[in-house]
């Protein structure tokens, strides 16, 4: 008798996410995320609605590849990627 081990196919699957609005990105594998937490406490002074989103290891990437930043956090602002917690401040100051 002759068995044979198929591999399942490979499932590609392509997202195409747009975010909009005010985001603040962190990453679920640095729950300790001081920068993270400034900006938080920067938008709440200054009664800036938002939405904190904990990224996995995949979406990261995704944000990696378009924003070229691996830093945290990453920070949307009007739907525009600002960079991180200085560049929030040169943001929320201009």
């Amino acid at each position: 008798m002759v068995r044979l081990h198929l591999s399942p196919p490979k499932l590609e699957i392509k997202m195409e996410l747009k975010i909009t609005g005010n985001v603040l990105i962190k990453h679920k594998k640095v729950p300790e995320c001081e920068w993270c937490d400034k900006a938080k406490e920067l938008l709440e002074s200054k009664d800036i609605p938002f939405t904190t989103i904990e990224s996995d290891k995949k979406l990261f990437g995704e944000l990696f590849r378009v924003t070229n930043s691996g830093k945290l956090p990453q920070i949307i602002m009007d739907g525009k990627y600002i960079g991180q917690y200085n560049e929030l401040e040169e943001y929320l100051n201009n």
